[in-house]
């Protein structure tokens, strides 16, 4: 409720008339009269301690963050797996749709491939093209970002507008349009979104240096500390994005997916999965450490702090947890963060 600013009060009703519609925007299907929500045994004992976790950061109210709890152990039953930004999507939806209607909404955008299939996944393979298809497109309408910004990976900097939905970027004025245009559009209105952010970010992206990488990413989830962020700056880039609508209408998705799978995540899945087969005899939670944030042992790590010498996902980089500091330097090159984690093992050993 922090990007509220005023714009939900107490006692509103035309909210909740537009928000109505949102079911029928997706497409939604209802879900019977006989539908029975699943126990939480119904899940893995870790998928449920990360969602009550997320339930407990999210709401307040015991009640919220019972309903939340149910309603996410019934998606994960029914996509049979989870992704965090799963937990901002259906906590938001929850503040104005009854349970089931929600999840009606996150089935059809989970499943469709109008939508986001294969982003609200542990290893959210369909997101990760996403974000190099877009990183595509930043190099043909925005060259001089993209190499700017070649070296941070875009699934980075892109999660938290394709997989959270920019929750947690745009003040709530500009967050309803955004969700009604996406529910309208599909996915493609997330490419014509984030276009449309670099193009009003761009000076102050190109004037901050590279290597800066927490004040890059302060800039791309517009951080409302930075004195360029204002909700009028917002309202323009969800406005403006509609701009770029006739701009990507011959875009092959299909086929820049499939490119930029082979060239870009292929072999590092591979080698991934190697690694993992590899430490399967290992003690399983030095193998949780190596697919986990080593702050919160939750979320996928997205850095490595040389001064703590641990792998840190953003949002603990950000809440300078423990012992770690925003001032800490840190590396999101992920050649040399392999590099300096193998040499960690050595020293181990």
């Amino acid at each position: 409720m922090g990007l509220n600013y005023g714009f939900l009060k107490p006692g509103e009703t035309e909210i909740l008339g537009r928000v109505q519609k949102w079911s029928e925007l997706v497409s939604a299907v209802p879900e019977g009269d006989d539908f029975k929500w699943p126990a939480p045994t119904d899940v893995s004992e870790e998928n449920q301690r990360i969602i009550i976790k997320d339930a407990e950061r999210t709401f307040v109210g015991k009640k919220q963050r019972e309903i939340l709890i149910q309603v996410l152990t019934a998606a994960i039953h029914r996509f049979n797996d989870y992704q965090q930004g799963l937990g901002y999507v259906t906590s938001f939806l929850l503040l104005f749709l009854e349970e089931k209607t929600t999840l009606s909404i996150l089935t059809r955008l989970n499943s469709s491939e109008k939508y986001i299939p294969n982003y609200w996944k542990h290893e959210a393979v369909g997101f990760a093209t996403d974000a190099y298809v877009f990183e595509h497109l930043l190099q043909i309408h925005f060259p001089k970002v993209a190499a700017h910004l070649k070296a941070i990976w875009p699934e980075t900097y892109c999660q938290k507008w394709f997989v959270g939905f920019s929750i947690h970027v745009l003040p709530f004025a500009s967050l309803f349009p955004f969700f009604e245009q996406l529910f309208q559009k599909g996915y493609t209105f997330l490419f014509e979104f984030a276009l449309s952010l670099v193009e009003h970010v761009e000076e102050e992206l190109l004037k901050t240096p590279a290597s800066d990488s927490p004040a890059i990413y302060a800039i791309l989830r517009l951080d409302p500390k930075l004195p360029l962020v204002t909700q009028e700056l917002a309202a323009s880039i969800v406005e403006k994005a509609a701009a770029y609508e006739d701009k990507l209408k011959d875009v092959d998705y299909a086929k820049i997916r499939k490119e930029v799978y082979e060239s870009k995540l292929k072999a590092r899945l591979e080698a991934a999965k190697r690694s993992f087969a590899e430490s399967d005899s290992e003690d399983e939670s030095e193998e949780e450490a190596g697919e986990e944030c080593q702050i919160c042992n939750e979320k996928v790590p997205e850095m490595f702090c040389k001064t703590c010498q641990v792998l840190l996902c953003e949002e603990c980089h950000e809440e300078e947890g423990g012992k770690h500091k925003k001032s800490h330097k840190i590396s999101t090159d992920w050649e040399e963060i392999n590099e300096l984690t193998a040499a960690m093992e050595k020293l181990k050993t």
